[in-house]
């Protein structure tokens, strides 16, 4: 129960995300004593679909990713992951260390056969509604392949969250990392403009297929 403000603010969001989606149930993963009294605030009927589980100890937001691995699993992050490891959770939502949540949702959860890395997503104002951006600080140093499979995954997420068919993807990329990647690479690398590697999914080759050509998108 990370983030800026912890408990204080998770919590009452939990209870507006229960009010607006009747299905939903939640699970806070926390220090109980910190937890249980400002659930205990709201009506019965309003918490029933709320459950929490114990965590002794927390990721500070200045705590290094690599230590929160070695050293916080008894942490809220750890816990609330594992949950989704185990099938007691769908998903994990947490305000805390973005780093940490990177390093240990892939450490725990693992990524898809011909996923490399996870990727930090956006939604970004356009002139006709918005678009989704991928990767927004998880990784510094990304190869043609990685760029190509962020795409990979945004288009699947809008597919699945937006019911968009075939959303359609692009690259931003600035002029001076543009000249070392085609330097490097070549320009649109030969991963963009061929097939994609026979590791990835045939869904994901066609959504490859895109580049070049396609605006809006991912």
């Amino acid at each position: 129960m990370g983030g800026d403000f912890g408990p204080r603010v998770t919590v009452p969001a939990a209870i507006d995300a229960l009010r607006r989606h009747p299905s939903l149930q939640i699970l806070l993963v926390g220090r109980q004593e910190q937890i249980a009294p400002l659930v205990a605030r709201y009506a019965r009927s309003e918490r029933q679909r709320l459950a929490i589980t114990h965590a002794e100890a927390v990721v500070a937001m200045d705590e290094k990713p690599a230590l929160a691995l070695r050293r916080r699993k008894d942490s809220s992050m750890y816990l609330a992951l594992q949950a989704v490891a185990d099938g007691r959770a769908d998903a994990c939502v947490s305000a805390g260390n973005t780093g940490a949540l990177m390093v240990l949702g892939r450490s725990i959860l693992h990524t898809l056969p011909g996923i490399d890395r996870p990727a930090i997503t956006s939604a970004v104002p356009t002139l006709h509604g918005h678009c989704h951006v991928l990767d927004l600080g998880a990784n510094v140093d990304c190869t043609a392949n990685h760029l190509l499979q962020f795409a990979i995954m945004g288009s699947v997420m809008i597919e699945a969250v937006e019911g968009i068919a075939r959303p359609g993807w692009g690259c931003s990329i600035s002029a001076r990392k543009r000249s070392r990647a085609t330097s490097r690479y070549g320009w649109p690398p030969a991963c963009w403009q061929n097939s994609v590697s026979s590791t990835m999914s045939a869904s994901s080759r066609a959504m490859a297929s895109f580049w070049p050509g396609r605006s809006g998108g991912v």
